[in-house]
């Protein structure tokens, strides 16, 4: 993991934090692998022939795919983190071929979890990217606050209830019946 220490300056400091590894050991499957940020992060195009290359049940671990950079990313603030995300992969085959090959997902369930996913990807979509921001740190920041909590509209108690509606609660059966949810046990 990156970890990054800046001290805290007057005004905005900001910088992009990227070439995050795409792939780490999994800490559950023996020689497995786990995607560091998603599994749907393409691989930085200088990469790109390590990861089509390589064969989880060939190859085991390897200091090749470890070494695979992914581009995903992160926006920092005075030391903070105000967000980050990803390109995606806009291949199918390179999608499968990540949760196969590189994942060790077997067919069956990259199929059943995935593949409205991968019909989507098959039938040509275009490269694209996302950003997840924290506006309530951008706003903690600028105004100098020590806690989020000083600039959240509704924060959470310790216990994690938001004290002006009650949240969560339970849902009626009517409004679920509206939305068509269903409560499962």
């Amino acid at each position: 993991r990156l970890e990054v220490d800046v001290p805290r300056r007057p005004g905005l400091d900001m910088f992009w934090v990227t070439d995050f590894p795409l792939f780490d050991p999994d800490p559950d499957r023996r020689d497995g692998l786990q995607a560091v940020h998603h599994p749907f992060t393409q691989a930085h195009p200088d990469d790109q022939a390590a990861v089509a290359a390589y064969s989880f049940e060939r190859d085991g671990l390897t200091d090749a795919i470890l070494a695979v950079r992914g581009l995903h990313y992160d926006l920092v603030c005075n030391g903070m983190e105000l967000g980050g995300g990803s390109v995606r992969v806009h291949n199918a085959d390179m999608q499968l071929h990540i949760f196969e090959r590189v994942l060790g997902i077997p067919r069956e369930r990259c199929r059943a979890c995935f593949g409205h996913l991968l019909d989507a990807l098959a039938s040509g979509c275009p490269p694209h990217a996302g950003i997840a921001l924290g506006m309530d740190r951008l706003m903690s920041i600028m105004c100098e606050t020590p806690s989020l909590s000083d600039v959240i509209a509704f924060p959470k108690s310790a216990a994690g209830n938001e004290l002006m509606t009650g949240a969560p609660s339970q849902v009626d059966a009517a409004t679920l019946q509206e939305y068509h949810l269903a409560a499962l046990d």
